[in-house]
């Protein structure tokens, strides 16, 4: 017979904190649609190494099985991106209700960072850097190809301050690949192109355009912009019309706003990322990634992001959090005839196991089968 604890069985308990072999020791954060939280892999000796497991909550997956492909969608492309820059996604858990699981980054996102430096702005040398790193792990995802060698055409998304992390070592990750999709596959159902107020480009807001890398690179150059002037280039409550009329406004001067925040060189850069006309912006971001490192030696100033850190580390733990606008880590449109649809409910679902009955999953349980087959992850 079953042990109780407080008229809850042991089972239960057992049941409630784990998630295949990941025993969950804290939620570290959400949006709309998904918890994410920091697990250990009882599988590893003394239960020591951690990883995140990000799912779906479970009332949705009942509710509509595109939440259930776009998470698959999310485990399929991260699994095929290879870059230090960019958080490694290991495979899908628990077949019941599955879940990605990815790398545990330590460190600091970069809103922290950019907080801590609130109205002043992050060191010009430190932001080229971070902002370097950042072109690296986008060419990665931009880059990916299928088996046949044909590229996927991926386009990110959602680039914004709390997906990107800086490690204690000093490698900057991009975190977060849920937005992340192919080109060839836009007119699907999964398609998307909202992103996130204040930081998505132009053309993700306005209907009969293409998404494209360097849609991605517009929002690194307004995270640019954040980083040297230490607050948001665009309020993130400006959508549809207003923002759109903002970023050519931008656009327009930002000859003058770019050489009141950065030196002679990484203004220019600025210039082409902020470009309200894709076709005007840089194509590549491995070639703006290029630019920022010889512009880097050109500036001759060190760059020690470990120990630019730890100086700033008392900082960002006392910096105010900003408004829960910017953590959203699929924010949903509000412009009248963008895809608005009706808003998921605000209460936490605590992390119980549940089943997902009615829900035709046949296709997604193949694909679970062959992400197991290819990353070794297990169920209950």
């Amino acid at each position: 017979m079953e042990a109780t604890q407080g008229g809850t069985t042991v089972m239960q308990h057992a049941m409630v904190n784990q998630i295949g072999p990941y025993k969950l020791i804290e939620r570290i954060g959400g949006g709309s649609f998904s918890d994410v939280f920091l697990v250990q892999d009882q599988r590893t000796r003394e239960y020591g190494e951690r990883a995140v497991i990000k799912r779906v909550r479970p009332g949705l997956l009942r509710r509509d099985p595109v939440f259930l492909e776009s998470l698959l969608n999310e485990a399929e492309l991260g699994m095929m991106v290879k870059d230090p820059h960019v958080v490694q996604v290991n495979g899908v858990v628990d077949e019941t209700e599955p879940a990605v699981v990815m790398e545990y980054v330590e460190g600091f996102d970069l809103d922290a960072i950019i907080r801590a430096h609130e109205d002043r702005g992050i060191p010009v040398e430190i932001a080229a850097d971070i902002a370097r790193q950042v072109c690296e792990g986008l060419e990665a995802i931009h880059s990916v190809a299928d088996a046949g060698g044909h590229p996927l055409e991926l386009v990110y998304q959602d680039l914004k301050p709390s997906n990107i992390r800086v490690t204690p070592q000093g490698i900057v990750k991009i975190l977060d690949l849920g937005l992340v999709r192919s080109r060839r596959n836009a007119g699907s159902g999964l398609w998307v192109r909202r992103g996130t107020p204040g930081y998505r480009a132009p053309e993700q807001s306005l209907g009969g355009y293409e998404l494209s890398p360097s849609s991605d690179l517009y929002a690194l150059g307004v995270i640019l912009m954040e980083m040297l002037q230490g607050r948001p280039l665009f309020s993130p409550s400006l959508t549809g019309g207003k923002l759109l009329e903002r970023q050519q406004h931008v656009s327009a001067g930002m000859g003058v706003l770019a050489s009141r925040v950065a030196p002679p060189g990484l203004d220019t850069i600025l210039q082409r990322l902020l470009a309200f006309e894709p076709r005007e912006r840089p194509s590549r971001a491995l070639d703006v990634a290029q630019e920022l490192g010889r512009w880097q030696v050109s500036w001759k100033q060190p760059v020690d992001l470990p120990s630019f850190l730890e100086k700033i580390a008392p900082r960002i733990e006392t910096a105010p959090h900003r408004s829960s606008e910017l953590d959203d880590l699929h924010s949903r449109p509000t412009d009248p005839g963008l895809g608005e649809s009706e808003t998921p409910s605000p209460h936490f679902t605590h992390p119980a196991v549940s089943t997902l009955q009615g829900l035709n999953v046949s296709m997604s349980a193949v694909r679970i089968r062959s992400f197991r087959a290819r990353s070794g992850s297990h169920g209950p």
